[in-house]
């Protein structure tokens, strides 16, 4: 993997409507981490080969994408100025993929229920799992349906407070991070019963706020980040070690700060290339898509091996190719829209500056 450019070279903070190739990398490296980690509990569970999931240090992937998602709403609204046009953008990007597979799992838990575990065809759970509200599928298990879904719960939740921080318009950033650490100190006094106040107030939300911490030294210190960008190797030791030893920590303090801190030293770098560099930039579109899909993949794989084994790989390849696809078509439409966006009003009035993520975030 080589690379040609530094921030000397790479997109202005201030002016950034292109694709920040670290950032597609380590969006790569997070959705493998988590199929990984999948895939050492199917060892477990499935397959019956070990007692403990060698792979469990791929979970932490979870913690990397939410610091991602910090910066990257913030870095893709620089330009927008309409909560309703940012939550629009947010929705038209997360909502269809998720729909398509909350969906199908509520119509396979209705044909063939033997084939799910704690899923059950049950009308309110779809609702509430297409509307983004936490419930209790069993017995101290908070998950929708789809039961990654429960990041995109997170997710869904830090965009809605987010816009509605469009208001403190130049410090919208820092209010959205304020208002995620008041909802984590209510939590941390209240013992919430009710399921929802409880979910939207656990400390792993802070990952969001580490990468708005992250976004305000891009745009606003950018002088800072060539002095960082050896810290990723630390930051890496610190959560490989804890495969061994766990830090006394929480996780978010734990993991996510360290993932913030590979962030920001990533992102001096721009412009990578190579075959190694450009298979990963590809991952990286694609890591919201892997990161649905897998499990469908993966759950086809994990039944028995017999005469039909084959057929069934056949199938999960072509279940997580037909979601792929949806999914390309898809972020190819938004694409199309933001692009007459922006020949409109190129058009109507004189274009003095870029559309700050209107591209591919």
């Amino acid at each position: 993997m080589t690379h040609h450019s530094t921030m000397a070279d790479s997109p202005s903070p201030k002016h950034a409507s292109m694709q920040l190739d670290s950032l597609q990398i380590l969006r790569a490296l997070a959705a493998l981490a988590v199929v990984v980690y999948h895939l050492g509990d199917s060892l477990i569970k499935d397959f019956g080969l070990t007692d403990t999931n060698p792979f469990a240090i791929g979970a932490y992937g979870v913690d990397l994408f939410f610091v991602i998602s910090g910066f990257v709403i913030c870095y893709a609204s620089i330009n927008t100025h309409s909560p309703l046009a940012f939550m629009k953008k947010r929705i038209f990007r997360i909502v269809p993929l998720y729909y398509l597979l909350t969906i199908g799992v509520f119509l396979v838990a209705l044909a063939m229920p033997t084939l799910l575990n704690s899923t059950v065809a049950d009308l309110s759970h779809l609702l509430k799992s297409l509307a983004f509200i936490p419930f209790e599928k069993a017995e101290g298990e908070v998950y929708p349906l789809l039961f990654l879904g429960w990041t995109l719960n997170f997710e869904m939740f830090f965009y809605l407070l987010f816009a509605l921080c469009f208001g403190f318009k130049k410090y919208r950033e820092i209010a959205a991070a304020l208002l995620v650490i008041i909802c984590v100190i209510i939590g941390s006094f209240i013992d919430f019963s009710q399921v929802v106040p409880e979910f939207f107030s656990r400390s792993i939300m802070l990952n969001f706020v580490w990468g708005i911490a992250v976004f305000l030294i891009y745009r606003h210190r950018p002088e800072v980040m060539a002095h960082v960008r050896w810290l990723w190797i630390p930051a890496t030791l610190t959560i490989l070690i804890q495969a061994l030893a766990p830090l006394p920590f929480p996780r978010e303090f734990s993991i996510g700060l360290p993932s913030a801190i590979i962030l920001l030293s990533a992102l001096p770098t721009q412009n990578i290339s190579g075959r190694a560099g450009d298979a990963m930039k590809l991952i990286g579109d694609a890591s919201y898509s892997l990161y649905l899909v897998h499990p469908y993949v993966r759950r086809q794989l994990s039944w028995p091996v017999d005469d039909n084994y084959l057929d069934r790989l056949s199938e999960a390849l072509d279940t997580g190719g037909l979601a792929l696809r949806c999914n390309s078509l898809v972020r190819q439409k938004n694409h199309s829209i933001s692009g007459k966006k922006i020949h409109e009003q190129s058009s109507s009035r004189r274009f003095t500056g870029d559309l700050s993520g209107q591209g591919r975030y």
